[in-house]
């Protein structure tokens, strides 16, 4: 993303969790990523891995398409289609899949 879209993800973020009334604290809390991370997004700085977007989504009660349009997070329907099935699954479910997913592409990667 470019430094501009960064901004905007970052608004995107901070106007969300102000509908919900949450603090920063407790976003960052419930999709176990630190404060200061969660800050740093809201702010338009850093660069999060897809499932901490998506952990990040769930606390704020939204699917990932409304804080990152779909353009930016990737160009294959199919990958967009194994984000919405994560969406739809609880945390734990979620977080095996997710897990998964990872061990599988790094053992691809070793080839």
């Amino acid at each position: 993303m470019t430094d501009e879209e960064k901004n905007i993800f970052g608004n995107q973020l901070r106007e969300r969790r102000n509908e919900l009334n949450l603090t920063t604290q407790k976003v960052a809390l419930d999709a176990e990523v630190g404060e200061s991370t969660y800050k740093r997004l809201e702010a338009g700085d850093g660069n999060p891995r897809l499932d901490t977007l998506v952990r990040i989504a769930k606390c704020l009660k939204t699917d990932l398409n409304s804080v990152v349009p779909q353009e930016h997070l990737c160009k294959d329907s199919g990958i967009w289609q194994i984000v919405r099935k994560l969406l739809s699954m609880d945390k734990k479910k979620m977080n095996k899949a997710i897990k998964a997913i990872l061990a599988m592409l790094d053992a691809m990667s070793d080839d």
